[in-house]
Parts: structure tokens; sequence; C-alpha cells
């Protein structure tokens, strides 16, 4: 049996599916050790890019990934950190720099029909850690 929010002291639905998503997001901080703050957060990542690569760290997920840099880059995931299945994060492009996902000691799938490039402006792609070795990228990606 449902109690009504008026019971609990909530005023309005709105304000009860509130209370519900922040009590959400903070047993998700405490499960995945983060600040409620830190998640589902936008990372400006333009800056932190070195020789046209960005290497993923464990801090990365959980976030959108924003660059909005003119040139090309590349969005390295390596073997060197540990990957924990069901972790995610997306990568969106805001600038004209195309994105490449590429990874070093780790498998990146996609379907067969798509490259692992984000597709232009505007194009948001998502990575799911499907197992710690096997990441499955999905999104707005360049045709093959």
């Amino acid at each position: 049996m449902a109690i009504p929010s008026r019971q609990i002291g909530w005023g309005t639905e709105s304000n009860l599916l509130w209370q519900i998503l922040k009590q959400l997001n903070k047993l998700t901080s405490v499960l995945f050790g983060l600040k409620e703050a830190a998640l589902f957060k936008n990372k400006d990542i333009t800056s932190s890019v070195v020789a046209d690569v960005y290497t993923i760290t464990s801090k990365d997920f959980f976030k959108t990934l924003v660059y909005t840099g003119s040139d090309d880059i590349t969005i390295e995931f390596t073997s060197s950190i540990s990957y924990t299945e069901s972790e995610s994060l997306n990568i969106l492009q805001i600038g004209a720099g195309q994105i490449t996902v590429a990874g070093s000691g780790i498998n990146i799938n996609y379907t067969t029909d798509v490259l692992p490039i984000s597709y232009g402006a505007n194009s948001l792609m998502s990575v799911l850690v499907y197992t710690p070795t096997t990441l499955i990228l999905s999104g707005n990606l360049k045709l093959a």
C-alpha cells in the first residue's frame, strides 16, 4: 500500500519524486564512493587533451565528457585502470573536432555498420562496461 505524500511531510507528487531522486543520488554516491555533486555532471576535457589524446581515468565514469575543441582527438581507454561491470560514461562532441574512441589492452565493441568516431558537432556517444575487459560503444557514430 502506498503512503500518501501528505502523511510523510511532502506536499506534492513532484516533490515526492524529487525527494526519491535525491535519496537515490545519495545512495549511488555511497555505493561508488563519489561525492554527491560529482555524479552525472559535465566534465570539459578540452584543456586536458595532450598530443591529441585524452586518456580515461576512473573518475570519468558517471559523467558526460565534453569536448569543445576544433582539432580531432582520440579518447583512449587503457588496461591500466580497473573497469567494473555496468559503469558508464557519455562523450559529447560540441566543437568541430571529431572524437575517435580507442582501446589499449581493452576491447571496445560497436555495431558493424559504424566506426568508433563521433558523427559530428553535437554528437553524443555512450560507453558501457560490459565486462572488465570489454566496453560497448553506442550513440551518434560515423557510418562505416
